[in-house]
Parts: structure tokens; sequence; C-alpha cells
């Protein structure tokens, strides 16, 4: 029997909203969903496959003697795309998970995995982020990684894609997306029988690790 070839349908939620091709990636996005959302908790998300757009504008740093960090100002960047993805969930959280799980999940079908569920793995990734710890202090950076995000602090440099994110975005903006993913969360598991004795809070000890589905060349973080 030939391979089943991949779906590379849009998502029919990302056409029902303007300005949504300046934050995000609309071509093969069932693809992207699948890749993005699979590593999010592990070491890197390839940027040539993520859903988000990367941000505008230079990552910005403070220098001072041999010390550099991260510039708070860097975080008005996410601003922008944060704020629209909340107007877009105030609207339509409910209909975008009905339409997005079946088309993300028969991916990862086609790409050869018929036992595994979508939702599952979104769900690990939502709570892996929602545990990322919650910095308030200067994030130290290495002279090589002025131009990245990676944190001379062991701790942080340790912590996974999806984390990372909810420090590079700052403490204000890491609380908006916290609401963002809970809600999200939510939606999902009002759509899955299987979920619907689950805790709204962060479940993140009762997710077994899944198998790395797509394998993803290392490469240096951008300063997005």
């Amino acid at each position: 029997m030939p391979a089943r070839r991949p779906s590379t349908a849009r998502l029919p939620a990302a056409s029902r909203w303007p300005r949504c091709a300046k934050y995000f990636n609309l071509q093969e996005q069932a693809r992207r969903a699948v890749i993005t959302v699979d590593n999010l908790s592990r070491e890197h998300v390839p940027s040539q496959m993520r859903v988000a757009r990367g941000v505008p504008g230079l990552l910005r740093v403070k220098k001072e003697g041999d010390t550099i960090t991260l510039d708070g100002a860097n975080y008005a960047r996410y601003g922008p795309i944060i704020g629209y993805v909340e107007k877009a969930q105030r609207h339509e959280t409910g209909p975008s998970v009905r339409e997005v799980l079946p088309a993300a999940a028969a991916h990862l079908r086609d790409t050869g995995f018929p036992g595994e569920r979508f939702q599952d793995r979104m769900l690990a990734a939502i709570d892996d982020m929602l545990a990322a710890p919650r910095v308030n202090g200067p994030i130290r950076l290495g002279a090589a990684e002025a131009c990245c995000i990676a944190s001379r602090s062991d701790k942080l440099e340790n912590l996974s894609a999806g984390q990372k994110i909810m420090i590079r975005v700052g403490p204000e903006n890491a609380a908006r997306l916290r609401r963002v993913l809970a809600r999200l969360r939510g939606a999902i598991a009002a759509q899955d029988p299987d979920l619907q004795d689950e805790p709204d809070s962060c479940a993140c000890a009762g997710h077994q690790k899944l198998p790395h589905i797509l394998p993803c060349r290392r490469e240096g973080y951008a300063g997005s």
C-alpha cells in the first residue's frame, strides 16, 4: 500500500482573522502545528517550521563591564502578537479548537503515528509552559550569546523551548500568556470526553513524555 501524503490543508480558523498572516505562517499549517507543539516541551523548535513568525526588531541587551543582560525594553516587542491572540481567543477559542484538532490529528496520523492523539501532545506542551519558572530579575547572557536568548544560568538554559518563551517575553507578558494557555487548555478539554474530569490547573506531572515524532537539527536561538 502506498504511503499516505501528510495533510497540507490550511486550518480554517486562520482565514477568518485579518492580519493573521502578520503574526503566523499560513503555509502548511497542520504540519507546522504538529511540529511546533511536538517540540515546545523539548530543547528547540525548528525555526523554519514554527507556527508563529519571528517577532520584528532586534534583541536588545544591556552591557555593564563584562556583564550582559537582557534589556527589559525587549519585552515590548511581544505585546502586539500577544494582544492579537488575546483578541482572537475572546471571540472563538472553542470553534478554532474544533477545527484545528482534527486537521493536526490527521497530519499526525499521516506522518506515521496513528495511535497518538494530538490533543495529548498539545496539553503536554501547554502544561510545560505553565510550569515555567517566574523570573523577575535580570537574565544574564554570555558574550557569545548576546544575539541569542541562551542564559548563563544552567537552571534557565536547561529549560524547554516553551519555557524559554515564557521567560523571553518578560513577566507581564508571561502572565498574559498563562491566561491564554489556561483558556486554551480548558477549550481542548471541553472537546474531549476523556478530559472532562481533569482539573483546569496545570497537570504536568500527569503527562507522560511522548516519543519525539519529528527530528530537528539544532539551531541557535534567533533573537525572537
